[in-house]
């Protein structure tokens, strides 16, 4: 692909061109494109690592021009130090090894600069998927890696680098591009309009049922049967067709949902909000609403029988705490 000119984006290097970071981002997003396009099983790996591999492409080229003069562009690299040059003070690189994805978003975030780290990480995860199981997925999970991958680059392009995304690529990439996502967008659109017409969904399983997967494809579009009360739902992956009750949709969703939240608790020493379920034993108990959001059950014992302390969802089978039931055990 020949280097274009200044008059198709803002952001040029010394000579005039673009740089070699953004034009490999450019590249790769292509070769993507036309491995998707070939509808094979055998290329559908290829075509989401080149769409990933893209995407943080042009994610690392605005942190090469964020980078401060003299610094070598630092915010490249995962390790840097700081340097007394003159009468100031600077930080330059060390290394070679590039930032990684955690790395990228941490930057953004300090840099207070708009990254979709949703659609980032869901992205990395039909990367990470699909290349164990390139021959199960179907064309809309592939579909879905276009749809993020779409969102994510037209937000680079234009929020971060001052490109529009016609004026870089091919002719026909960003309108098949866009096509599909376009697509994929009214499903997604369809089955969240489904799981919006449930009843008596619990306030804490909200979020989680925006995060469905189906656990034998993977893919997001999971439509609801209108109108069913929320422990009654059954879900149809429009992509594989596999059917799930409630029970067997929600904790996944759930996990993915309290992840971050249930990480900083434990390591600050405080309980996660999610635990087994002493009546089903699913990982879907609220702990703060007592209730399961997998068969809607709660505690049958909140406080001891015996001394009236609290009980832990572990001290559900004989209503005592775990001393009472201790110093019971003695007594017999």
């Amino acid at each position: 692909m020949a280097a274009s000119t200044t008059k198709r984006g803002s952001k040029a290097t010394a000579s005039g061109g673009r740089s070699p970071l953004l034009e490999n981002a450019i590249a790769s997003i292509e070769v993507g494109v036309e491995d998707y396009k070939q509808r094979d099983p055998r290329r559908a790996a290829s075509a989401v690592r080149n769409f990933y591999a893209g995407v943080l492409l042009l994610l690392k080229e605005k942190l090469r021009l964020e980078s401060p003069p003299g610094s070598n562009n630092a915010l490249l690299y995962e390790k840097v130090e700081f340097q007394r040059r003159g009468s100031g003070v600077v930080f330059v690189r060390t290394g070679k090894k590039t930032v990684d994805v955690g790395q990228i978003i941490d930057r953004f975030r300090g840099l207070g600069l708009s990254l979709d780290q949703r659609r980032l990480e869901q992205l990395q995860q039909i990367r990470n998927d699909i290349e164990h199981h390139a021959s199960q997925y179907s064309h809309a999970k592939l579909q879905e890696a276009v749809a993020r991958t779409f969102v994510l680059v037209a937000s680079a392009l234009e929020d971060h680098l001052a490109l529009k995304p016609h004026d870089v690529f091919r002719k026909g990439v960003w309108k098949t591009m866009l096509s599909e996502a376009e697509t994929f967008k009214e499903m997604e659109d369809r089955c969240r309009q489904s799981i919006d017409s449930l009843s008596n969904v619990p306030d804490a399983a909200t979020d989680a049922l925006a995060c469905l997967e189906c656990a034998k494809c993977g893919s997001s579009l999971m439509e609801a049967a209108a109108g069913a009360p929320y422990l009654e739902a059954t879900f149809t992956c429009r992509a594989c067709g596999k059917t799930a009750e409630i029970s067997e949709a929600i904790p996944s969703a759930l996990a993915t949902v309290y992840a971050g939240e249930a990480y900083d608790l434990i390591k600050d020493g405080g309980e996660p909000s999610i635990g087994t379920c002493p009546e089903c034993g699913a990982e879907a108990f609220h702990i703060e609403d007592d209730e399961c959001l997998a068969c809607g059950e709660t505690r049958s014992y909140k406080e001891c029988l015996r001394c009236s302390a609290p009980l832990g969802l572990d001290e559900q089978e004989t209503g005592l705490c775990s001393y009472c039931d201790h110093m019971t055990s003695k007594d017999d």
